[in-house]
């Protein structure tokens, strides 16, 4: 079997070919993966609202029964007298 040089010029374009195309993938994912989390933060404003409000409305309203049960169990007719 008989070996075939190559020219120069084809053995620099592989020497720098190969450093370029490994790059070029990297910035591929890099991009991939940056724009899959803008749109998951997209989606959170969303997720925000659905599940958010309601949440918050549930908390404020369980704020109130609390605080309202401090009054009620420090009122001294809420004693319970023991006998």
């Amino acid at each position: 079997m008989r070996w075939r040089l190559r020219s120069v010029r084809t053995s620099i374009l592989l020497l720098v070919l190969v450093p370029v195309l490994s790059l070029i993938g990297i910035y591929v994912f890099a991009i991939g993966s940056t724009a899959r989390d803008a749109v998951n933060l997209s989606r959170a404003n969303t997720v925000k609202n659905t599940l958010g409000e309601p949440i918050a409305a549930f908390m404020a309203q369980l704020s109130r029964e609390r605080l309202l049960a401090i009054v009620y169990m420090s009122s001294p007719a809420a004693r319970i007298s023991p006998t």
